[in-house]
Parts: C-alpha cells; structure tokens; sequence
C-alpha cells in the first residue's frame, strides 16, 4: 500500500471581480501564455482557446523539449486544470477566479 501524500502548492492573488473577464480572455488565449507565464518559450497548438479535453504541448524554457498538457477540469469564466505526465508522476495546474 502506498501511503505517499499529494504534494500541493496554492498561490493566491486578490484581483477585483470587473478584472475577471480580461484574466479569463488572457488565460483562453494559448498564443499569449508565454507573456503572462515567464517560464514558457511558447505553446503549441490547434486551435488557439482552451477546453475540457484539450491536448497541446508548452515549450519550458528550462528543460528538454515540449510537455503535453491536456486540460483536465474546465468552468467556463471561472476555472482550468492542465495535466501533464512525467517521470515521477501527474503534475496538474489549476486556474480558478474565485469571487470572496
């Protein structure tokens, strides 16, 4: 039995609500990802917005070659997950915008 736990990392950033669609056009444009996202030399894909079951591949620019993600959980206007899988297991994303 593998008693391993999830390692999780959570980052919060407090941004008014009326910011929440021009975050959310941001996120849904793959072709601008590596201007908001510092890591990223650029992403590959067909069809430039996200949804549920999308498969694309992002270009690090520390590492080896591409990564594909696929995105696992999709809200419209309000949240993402992207999956990828490696050596040592899943690595998932999560972008929410979450109204307190």
């Amino acid at each position: 039995m593998n008693n391993l736990e999830p390692l999780i990392f959570n980052y919060i950033v407090k941004i008014p609500k009326e910011y929440f669609p021009y975050i959310w056009k941001r996120w849904n444009d793959l072709s601008t990802w590596s201007e908001w996202d510092n890591g990223l030399q650029e992403t590959i894909f067909n069809g430039n917005s996200i949804e549920f079951g999308k498969t694309f591949q992002v270009l690090p620019k520390m590492g080896q070659g591409p990564v594909t993600v696929c995105v696992t959980s999709f809200i419209h206007d309000t949240h993402f997950t992207t999956t990828s899988h490696g050596p040592v297991g899943a690595f998932s994303i999560g972008h929410s915008l979450i109204e307190n």
